[in-house]
C-alpha cells in the first residue's frame, strides 16, 4: 500500500482509472450521428416514364404495320413503320 501511495505522490496524485464503458458509449454516439439517412424513395425522372410510353406506342405501331402488311395495305404498313421509327429515334 505504501508503494501505491508513493507512485500516486510521484505522478501528482491525479491518476484516474480508465472507464472503458463510458468511453465506448461516447464513441458509439459519435458513430451513430455520422450515419447517413436512407432515401425515402427512388425518384424516376419523367423522361424514363415518357421513354416507356414511347416504346409501348412504337410497339403498337409495329404491330399495326405488320397487320396492314398481311392484308396487303403496303402504304399503311409503311406509314405505321415509319411512325414507329420516328418515335424510337428520339
Amino acid at each position: 500500500m505504501a508503494s501505491a501511495k508513493a507512485i500516486l505522490t510521484a505522478t501528482g496524485g491525479d491518476v484516474q482509472a480508465s472507464r472503458p464503458g463510458r468511453n465506448q458509449n461516447a464513441q458509439a454516439a459519435v458513430r451513430s450521428q455520422d450515419a447517413q439517412a436512407p432515401r425515402s424513395q427512388d425518384v424516376q425522372s419523367p423522361r424514363d416514364q415518357n421513354a416507356a410510353s414511347d416504346a409501348k406506342r412504337a410497339q403498337t405501331l409495329v404491330k399495326e404495320a405488320e397487320a396492314a402488311c398481311k392484308t396487303g395495305d403496303t402504304a399503311r404498313a409503311s406509314e405505321k413503320a415509319l411512325a414507329a421509327l420516328e418515335i424510337l429515334r428520339k
